[in-house]
């Protein structure tokens, strides 16, 4: 217990999004809100282009109207940028797909609030972001998802965003159990099945830091452990009945705000418990500042992290 709240009174690292919480009443993540234009800039769509099987023959107009779903790029995550060409998310979203199968060209990053359905058909070119290289975190381990499921995308070329959008670092805020955090994602907002569920719009959701020590061992209706197994070194949970992050928001931000008022990343969506039962109990988020020195020194781009913040923190 007492290693659980050391670690979330763990230092609030990390990048603003610089952006005002809009009062949209919209209900609708699960249990979440729309959100509006120019909020959340820096929350960006990962979309993986689909195809034909090789050697599919070619497609008449009409054939390509009919299996339009099966082609267009379609949202499979969300992500943070922390700089115009560095954006975070999370490790398992490339993990089976040889971190990129088919060369960054099968993978894009799309700019703004998204697409119903989430099938990106002709984005406007300023919108939409080629990658360049990604990278997964060396102690992620495929298949378990315990702890350091965080990735990196280098994009070939900036993001249109203003500088203004990717502040400086926050090292010195406190997080607690019980305080209030918002999560902003791409993904389902309903537990129906992946072909059926609302998806590919940005919403936004609040939820509660959790201890989750607390409830270690507690059990559902059916005997099984409530909790998806964490990592309490580098992870961080969430606890909202009938609200929470599902397939398509992984890798997406949790918010947080500082003593200022201001918002400040510090958590990516990892997973849920229960794969198809999103928001029945608890979701889990991994904590950037146990990774963001890895990001800033294989990036090789400059975060904006404090002086020897990173000799320090080894």
């Amino acid at each position: 217990m007492q290693k659980l709240s050391s670690l979330l009174l763990f230092t609030g690292l990390i990048v603003s999004s610089c952006s005002v919480v809009p009062e949209s009443s919209q209900t609708q993540i699960i249990g979440g809100r729309k959100v509006s234009e120019g909020q959340w800039t820096t929350v960006v769509a990962i979309s993986e282009k689909q195809g034909l099987p090789f050697g599919f023959p070619p497609l008449t107009p009409e054939q390509l109207e009919m299996f339009k779903s099966e082609l267009l790029p379609k949202v499979k995550c969300t992500g943070t940028a922390l700089t115009p060409l560095v954006i975070v998310t999370a490790a398992h979203c490339f993990w089976n797909r040889g971190a990129l199968p088919d060369g960054p060209v099968s993978w894009a990053v799309h700019l703004g609030n998204g697409v119903e359905g989430g099938l990106f058909e002709g984005p406007a070119e300023e919108d939409l972001l080629e990658i360049e290289s990604t990278m997964v975190h060396p102690k992620y381990v495929a298949g378990k998802e315990l702890g350091y499921d965080i990735a990196y995308i280098i994009l070939k070329k900036p993001l249109n965003l203003p500088q203004s959008s990717f502040d400086a670092a926050e090292t010195k805020d406190l997080l607690a159990p019980g305080q209030s955090v918002t999560a902003v994602g791409f993904g389902a907002r309903s537990n129906l099945s992946s072909d059926k569920a609302p998806t590919g719009t940005k919403f936004e959701g609040d939820f509660t830091i959790f201890d989750a020590a607390l409830e270690r061992d507690a059990k559902d209706e059916e005997g099984e452990n409530k909790h998806t197994p964490w990592d309490p070194e580098t992870e961080i949970v969430v606890k909202d009945l009938d609200r929470g992050s599902c397939r398509g928001d992984s890798g997406g931000p949790l918010f947080a705000k500082n003593a200022a008022g201001e918002y400040r990343l510090f958590g990516i969506v990892s997973r849920a418990y229960g794969q198809d039962t999103c928001a029945s109990y608890s979701t889990i988020f991994g904590l950037l500042p146990k990774s963001i020195c890895w990001v800033q020194e294989n990036s090789k781009q400059d975060l904006g992290l404090p002086a020897n913040y990173c000799d320090s923190s080894k």
